[in-house]
């Protein structure tokens, strides 16, 4: 359930066609591995109707399972491949594309897609977490399961967004 050990976790839901979430991606990836020490950070792909939402959420969810560590330099990819280049969602050349350029190793990738839970057990968490947050744009961060910022928040400066996240987890930490 959504909010229950979200106290120090960082749920950062994102679209893989969203422009503004490639535009923050290296803000964003840079952030969260720089969290204060028991504190972890958990890029979320948001599901809409159709199917390459569905896609999108499978591979990260693969990609998470095969190399956490490769996991930015995957949604960077993936980024580029699907808003620069234009690749279809759809088409396993796409992913296999992405998963190459990324650094993973093809097996591993293909393993971990094929360990993933039913498509229910994967989906069912992102929409419950989608619905109790009331995720309507992306990128949205919600830090220590309180409180919700999106770059709306900071008129579209990234600087600011970013110092606005910091100051999230300071008080979510009681330090402000």
């Amino acid at each position: 359930m959504p909010g229950s050990g979200d106290a120090r976790l960082c749920r950062v839901f994102i679209s893989l066609t969203c422009p503004y979430c490639a535009q923050y991606h290296e803000a964003l990836w840079s952030w969260s591995r720089s969290l204060p020490a028991g504190w972890g950070a958990k890029f979320i792909p948001v599901l809409v109707q159709g199917q390459d939402s569905f896609i999108q959420a499978k591979a990260i969810a693969a990609a998470s399972k095969a190399d956490p560590s490769k996991l930015g330099e995957f949604l960077r990819s993936a980024y580029y491949a699907l808003q620069q280049q234009k690749q279809p969602t759809a088409q396993e050349s796409t992913w296999k594309g992405i998963v190459s350029a990324s650094g993973y190793d093809m097996e591993v990738y293909s393993a971990a897609w094929r360990a993933l839970p039913s498509d229910y057990d994967l989906v069912n968490p992102i929409v419950e977490a989608q619905s109790h947050y009331g995720i309507s744009v992306t990128p949205t961060v919600v830090v220590g399961g309180t409180y919700l910022v999106t770059p709306d928040d900071t008129h579209g400066n990234q600087a600011l967004f970013m110092q606005l996240l910091n100051a999230l987890v300071s008080k979510a930490e009681g330090v402000v």
